[in-house]
């Protein structure tokens, strides 16, 4: 299941630092098992940018903690646990840059900005395409509301565009 906390942070008249990851510091992370192999940071340009919904599979399944710098932007989730009586469930996280986000393997996941904004993502694998599950991100089986601006244009690659629905 997807855990937040809270980031401790140290302020003082200069600026600050947020720690986004201390094992000893922040409450629960102790029971997450996770070394980390690749750390990736995701830039929105524009609002209404939409990214996934993806996740690795097999040996290249991957946790994931994200942490939003600057920026307004909501996570998707999905649950693909075959066995789990939440199968297929989404969850919707408005992230905001006093929360970590922590994402498990097996879980779609996704993203829409609502300005310009900047993720930080830390995983436990190494990304490898040819082991990635690509939904597309209107798949109706998973009934997703996106909490999309519809005045503005949706900013999507074609790939994520063109990824299949779910069978």
């Amino acid at each position: 299941m997807h855990k937040l906390f809270k980031i401790r942070k140290l302020m003082d008249k200069r600026g600050g630092m947020l720690k986004n990851y201390n094992k000893k510091e922040i409450k629960g992370l102790k029971k997450i098992n996770f070394t980390m192999k690749e750390n990736l940071f995701s830039i929105y340009k524009k609002k209404n940018v939409v990214r996934g919904l993806y996740m690795q599979q097999g040996k290249f399944a991957e946790s994931k903690f994200i942490t939003l710098l600057y920026g307004k932007v909501t996570w998707i989730i999905v649950n693909m646990q075959k066995k789990s009586k939440n199968f297929l469930k989404s969850y919707k996280i408005k992230l905001n840059p006093n929360l970590l986000l922590y994402v498990p393997k097996n879980y779609l996941h996704g993203s829409v900005s609502h300005k310009k904004s900047l993720i930080h993502i830390m995983c436990n694998n190494i990304y490898n395409d040819t082991n990635s599950l690509k939904v597309n991100w209107q798949d109706p089986k998973l009934k997703i509301k996106w909490p999309i601006d519809k005045k503005s244009k949706i900013i999507i690659s074609d790939d994520c565009k063109n990824y299949g629905f779910l069978k």
